[in-house]
């Protein structure tokens, strides 16, 4: 969801279950080691290049 829509990762945290953006980051950070936030904007740079 984060590379396929311009949705906020707020929405993206409760479209996935989560009711506390922090929570959602953490657990996001854990498993994939970056933020959503910089996961987005790593993998839209990569699709334009």
């Amino acid at each position: 969801m984060l590379t396929q829509t311009n949705d906020r990762v707020l929405n993206i945290c409760y479209a996935c279950g989560f009711n506390n953006i922090n929570h959602f980051n953490r657990i996001f950070k854990s498993i994939v080691g970056v933020s959503p936030t910089q996961y987005r904007s790593a993998n839209r740079e990569e699709a334009q290049n």
